[in-house]
C-alpha cells in the first residue's frame, strides 16, 4: 500500500468538470484497491480506505463549484481534462484548498488533458509556454510547475491490446486534422473545436485605420457583467471604397469587472464627450426593471447614451451573429479583411482565437468560453450590419467580381467563397485587359 493511503489524515480530491464523467476513473479505481479492502461511497463517489484515508470525487461545472471545498485540506489534487475547465479562475480556486498540514505528504496537483477544448489557450499558457517539455519551472510565488508530454506511442500497452482505439485516432487525419493533432499527435499548436479558424493578428490586428472615424458610421456594442466581465466596444463603420466593400473598425474597448452601473454610466459621459456615438446596442437583460431603474435606463440617463436593446431573443440570433462574425473575417474583394481590430483592442484580440464550437450546435460557439467581447461585437453588428452573414459585405454587382475565383475551401485569414488576396491584381489585369474596360474609383 502506498504511505498516503495509510495515513488516516490523508485526504485526495479528484475532479472533473462534470462528475458523472468520473465513472470509469471510479472504477478502475475500485479493481485498483479492491485487494487493499477499499470501500466506495456514492453521491459523489468516494474512496475510503481501512486506515481512514479518503479519496473523493468533484465537479467544477461552475463558477462557484470551488466553494464546496472552501475551507478544506486536500494534500494531492488531480484534474482530469483540464481543457475542460474554461478559465484559470477556476483553477486557481480550486488550487487554494490544496495544501498540507500532515508531515511526509506534500501538497501536489496532477492533471491530465489533451490539447484543444474551451480551455485550451490558457493551459497553454500556463503550463506548456513557460518552459521547455520536461523542465521544472518556478513562478514569482516560488510555486513549481512541470508539463510531461506523452502521446499513445508512450503507451505501448493500449496500442497492443486496443489496436482499433489506434486506427480510429488516424482515421481522424482527413476528417478532422486539428483534431487528429491534438489527439494523435499531443499538438498544442492548434485548437481544436476552434470557432474561428480564419482570425490571424496578422491579418485583422492594425495600428491604424484607412478611413478617419468621424466619416465612419459609429456605434457601442455591450455586454453586461458584473462578477464577470462588463465589455463595451466601439466599432466603425467605412463607406464602401472604389470595390464596393465597407470594412468595420473595432477601435475602442472598456472591459471592467465588480463595477455598478452609475459608475459605468460615468464613464461612458467622459468618453461621449470627445467621441459621440450615435447608438448603444445593449442585450435583453440590461432592460430589466424588475430591481428599480434597468442598467439601460441608468446608462441612458447619467451616461447620455442613446440605447437600444438588441435582437438578442430573436429566432436564430446567435446563429446569424457566428455567420456574421465569419463573413467579416473572410477577405474583401480587394484583398483585405473586413474586420480590422486596433492593436489596443487587447481583450477582443486574445478572445476571438479561444473560442470554441458548441459541441451540440455547430451554429454557435460555447458559452462557457471568453465571450463577453464577442457577445458585445456580434450582438451590435446583428442590428447593424445583418446583410453581413450573407454578403460579406461584397456588393455582388461589382464589374469586376465575375473576374474572381472564390477559394473553395478553408485557407488561414480567408472563408470559403471568398478570394485569395493575390488573386485581386489578376482579376483587375483580366477586366483591364478586356475591350472597353476600365476599373474606375467611385
Amino acid at each position: 500500500m502506498s504511505e498516503p493511503v495509510q495515513n488516516p489524515l490523508y485526504r485526495g480530491l479528484v475532479i472533473r468538470k462534470h462528475v458523472s464523467d468520473l465513472r470509469d476513473w471510479v472504477d478502475r479505481s475500485a479493481r485498483m484497491y479492491q485487494g487493499l479492502g477499499v470501500k466506495i461511497g456514492y453521491r459523489p463517489w468516494e474512496l475510503v480506505f481501512p486506515s481512514g484515508a479518503k479519496i473523493v470525487t468533484g465537479h467544477l461545472k461552475d463558477d462557484l463549484s470551488y466553494t464546496q471545498w472552501m475551507g478544506q485540506e486536500f494534500q494531492r489534487m488531480l484534474i482530469e481534462e483540464l481543457t475542460q475547465i474554461p478559465d484559470e479562475k477556476r483553477y486557481l480556486q480550486l488550487r487554494a484548498s490544496n495544501r498540507s498540514t500532515v508531515d511526509g505528504i506534500p501538497a501536489q496537483t496532477f492533471s491530465t488533458t489533451n490539447p484543444g477544448g474551451i480551455g485550451h489557450s490558457w493551459v497553454r499558457k500556463r503550463f506548456i509556454d513557460v518552459a521547455p517539455y520536461y523542465q521544472i519551472y518556478t513562478d514569482s510565488q516560488g510555486l513549481k510547475r512541470v508539463y510531461i508530454p506523452a502521446t499513445i506511442g508512450d503507451n505501448p500497452a493500449l496500442a497492443t491490446k486496443a489496436p482499433d482505439y489506434v486506427r480510429q485516432l488516424d482515421n481522424l487525419k482527413d476528417a478532422d486534422p486539428d483534431l487528429w493533432k491534438a489527439w494523435r499527435l499531443g499538438d498544442w499548436n492548434i485548437i481544436a473545436g476552434q470557432a474561428f479558424r480564419e482570425w490571424s493578428n496578422s491579418f485583422h490586428v492594425v495600428n491604424n485605420f484607412d478611413v478617419p472615424l468621424n466619416q465612419c458610421q459609429r456605434f457601442i456594442g455591450f455586454d453586461w457583467g458584473y462578477h464577470s466581465p462588463g465589455v463595451a466596444g466601439w466599432i466603425a463603420i467605412t463607406p464602401e471604397n472604389r470595390y464596393g466593400v465597407q470594412r468595420i473598425y473595432v477601435y475602442r474597448e472598456l472591459h471592467l469587472t465588480q463595477t455598478e452601473p452609475r459608475e459605468w454610466a460615468k464613464q461612458l459621459k467622459m468618453i461621449q464627450k470627445i467621441d459621440g456615438v450615435r447608438d448603444m446596442w445593449m442585450p435583453h437583460d440590461t432592460f430589466n426593471k424588475e430591481m428599480g431603474d434597468s442598467i439601460a435606463e441608468i446608462f441612458r440617463r447619467e451616461g447620455n447614451m442613446n440605447v437600444r436593446p438588441a435582437g438578442t431573443l430573436k429566432k436564430g440570433a446567435r446563429a446569424m451573429r457566428k455567420a456574421i462574425l465569419h463573413s467579416i473575417l473572410a477577405d474583401a474583394v480587394d484583398g483585405r479583411p473586413i474586420l480590422q481590430v486596433h492593436e489596443n483592442c487587447h481583450n477582443l484580440i486574445e478572445t476571438i482565437p479561444q473560442l470554441i464550437v458548441d459541441e451540440h450546435n455547430p451554429e454557435d460557439i460555447d458559452t462557457d468560453g471568453p465571450d463577453h467581447e464577442y457577445d458585445a461585437l456580434t450582438e451590435a453588428l446583428l442590428m447593424e450590419t445583418p446583410h453581413f452573414a450573407r454578403s460579406s459585405g461584397i456588393r455582388q454587382n461589382e464589374q469586376i467580381v465575375p473576374f474572381l475565383k472564390p477559394v473553395r475551401g478553408w485557407q488561414p485569414g480567408i472563408q470559403p467563397g471568398t478570394i485569395v488576396p493575390s488573386d485581386i491584381m489578376e482579376a483587375v489585369a483580366a477586366y483591364n485587359s478586356s475591350p472597353n474596360n476600365k476599373l474606375r474609383a467611385r
